[in-house]
């Protein structure tokens, strides 16, 4: 006799991930606005708006995917491969948001380190590792 276990959306760690991720697209999202508001030069500006706008169009999506309930496993894979290279970049244009304000930076650094800490979803638990991995 087989049984058919689903991982229900809301327990998943893969939607924990995407529900941080979601989080923290917005928060880097409210970093690039106001850098690229305030930024001095074309061509700064001009980087922190096309990041701001990446990081609003993948905030969108992660907003959407997260509440069917119906998830799509490769659509999923999908969406966690975008996460993942947004995620390599970011740094970047974090770096040249805090150029662009500083003072800015630095507060929001400060109030959005719980976001960035549970980007990835919530840390593995014990019963989550295996024996021997120490």
């Amino acid at each position: 006799m087989s049984t058919n276990v689903t991982e229900s959306p809301s327990t998943s760690s893969t939607w924990a991930y995407l529900r941080g991720m979601e989080c923290w697209t917005g928060a880097v999202l409210e970093l690039l606005a106001h850098a690229a508001e305030v930024s001095e030069g074309p061509a700064l500006r001009g980087q922190l708006i096309g990041a701001r706008d990446d990081a609003e169009a993948l905030r969108d999506l992660l907003h959407t995917a997260t509440r069917q309930s119906d998830p799509n496993a490769n659509a999923t894979a999908t969406i966690e491969s975008i996460c993942a290279l947004w995620d390599v970049t970011q740094p970047r244009f974090e770096r040249l948001a805090a150029t662009a304000a500083p003072e800015f930076h630095q507060l929001w650094q400060a109030r959005t380190a719980m976001a960035r800490m549970a980007k990835h979803g919530p840390p593995a638990s014990e019963a989550d590792t295996l024996p021997f991995s120490g």
